[in-house]
């Protein structure tokens, strides 16, 4: 009964004060809300709305206009992250918007593309296979990849050896063509920068370490890492240089809004904070 009347009477002094306001009152509904309606409607059940559905999907659409400018009147807004954060965002989808409606010529793509090469470039590719040592299964997996290590360093490398050597384990024995994405998938980080290190095919000179255990590798053939030509990646530079321009034109928005505003740092429980945040000028500079 508290909670009844305190509302009660907050919502009449609301609309006491409100009757000496001037907001427009005028609630337009146009063709492209309609529109916006039954494309809404299409996406979620692949078909037309009924006259019924319509109706309330406008009835929806009234109220919920309807809350929010009262919502906006009555500073609802304020203070909630989640309201602040999704309009910050769509201020980013402006520079977004933007950047998606310039379209370069191929010269600044190509600029791009040079300037940003390292973007483009392929890893190494790899053909290997792997004899595995189990850490579980073995006292000292290390010591031993390593005594086999030597003993077949000058041996043949046919499909005989790598099966008949080693622990069994469900990754396979051979990797051909390789990237580092697919080495990085199937056998971790470790194991992965030793290959990706190596220059010249045959015998890893020392045991290799994966998440599993230990592993003695033999490398087959290595095509080194390669930058792609303009062409392979067109598509991609584009996207990549819209990206970089949305950033360019937020950037550039902010220092220009941001020079409305009066920003002043007075902290007290976080004084240390006073002089490691950057500042209006700093970032006007």
């Amino acid at each position: 009964m508290h909670f009844l009347l305190a509302g009660g009477a907050l919502f009449l002094l609301y609309g006491a004060l409100g009757n000496n306001d001037d907001r427009d009152y005028t609630i337009v509904v146009n063709d492209s809300d309609i529109e916006m309606l039954i494309n809404r409607w299409e996406t979620q059940w692949k078909r037309f709305p009924t006259e019924n559905e319509l109706q309330f999907l406008f009835d929806k659409f009234l109220e919920e206009e309807v809350y929010y400018r009262e919502a906006l009147n009555m500073s609802l807004d304020h203070n909630d992250e989640i309201i602040r954060r999704r309009m910050a965002q769509k201020m980013e989808f402006l520079t977004k918007d933007l950047a998606e409606m310039s379209q370069p010529d191929e010269e600044a793509l190509r600029t791009y593309y040079q300037t940003n090469n390292d973007r483009y470039m392929l890893s190494p590719i790899v053909t290997l296979a792997q004899i595995y040592f189990s850490n579980d299964g073995r006292d000292d997996p290390l010591g031993d990849a390593q005594s086999i290590l030597e003993e077949v360093r000058e041996r043949k490398p046919d499909p005989g050896l790598f099966d008949e050597i080693g622990d069994q384990i469900s990754l396979p024995t051979y990797f051909e063509e390789s990237n580092r994405a697919h080495l990085l998938r199937m056998m971790g980080d470790k194991f992965t920068d030793v290959i990706m290190q190596c220059d010249t095919p045959g015998w890893l000179g020392s045991p290799v370490e994966s998440g599993y255990g230990i592993h003695i590798v033999y490398v087959f053939e290595i095509i080194p890492a390669r930058t792609m030509e303009f062409e392979e990646v067109s598509q991609e530079v584009l996207q990549d240089f819209k990206y970089k321009l949305s950033q360019e034109y937020n950037t550039s928005m902010f220092k220009n809004l941001v020079e409305k505003y009066d920003v002043v740092l007075d902290f007290v429980e976080y004084a240390s904070l006073q002089n490691k945040l950057t500042v209006v000028s700093e970032i006007q500079k």
